[in-house]
């Protein structure tokens, strides 16, 4: 169980981190960052296309039959290389992508103020705001309200860095009061 506990608190916080870089680049930066998060993520899907294709080609014929690996790896190292070369569709749909992201971080912090509110700290009602204000952006998002594309990108950016700092504090909070709740059954 500590395992798993401490795989999850790597994850979140990885995962909160890379909310703040990419929040921070959007903000400052969303005209060039939006191209280069687009290229990002197509060289990502053609490298992980060609692993698939890799792994299909070395591996022992009978082991893994029907994991469609050579399927997916051109499928995915296909979809790579057109959004290389065309990153203006990506960048298109990535308010889209982030919204949705925005939705289920926001979903993800309601559960999180629930287990504290389980956990009696003081504070969960905090992170309950901080999920409705996250589930408020991701609808933000997606609804599209912005005359640019570029405003579209700093308020994304800005949205983006405020739920990653907010899941840090989550995160602490919630390692803390988990923390001292095993302190008090183990003092039982």
């Amino acid at each position: 169980m500590r395992d798993y506990l401490s795989q999850f608190k790597r994850d979140f916080a990885l995962c909160a981190a890379a909310s703040i870089v990419l929040g921070l680049l959007l903000l400052l930066y969303p005209d060039t960052s939006g191209t280069i998060l687009a290229v990002i993520i197509a060289l990502a899907l053609a490298a992980m296309g060609a692993m698939h294709i890799l792994n299909y080609l070395f591996r022992r014929f009978p082991d893994d039959i029907g994991r469609m690996d050579l399927v997916s790896g051109l499928l995915m190292a296909g979809i790579g290389a057109f959004l290389f070369f065309r990153p203006g569709v990506l960048i298109g749909v990535l308010p889209v992508v982030m919204g949705f992201l925005l939705l289920f971080g926001g979903a993800v912090k309601l559960q999180n103020a629930i287990d504290l509110a389980r956990l009696k700290a003081p504070l969960w009602w905090v992170i309950l705001i901080l999920a409705a204000l996250s589930v408020i952006a991701g609808i933000v998002v997606l609804l599209n309200p912005f005359a640019t594309a570029e405003l579209l990108l700093m308020f994304l950016g800005a949205s983006l860095l405020i739920d990653g700092l907010f899941d840090i504090y989550t995160l602490i909070t919630l390692h803390r009061r988990v923390k001292r709740f095993r302190k008090d059954l183990e003092g039982k």
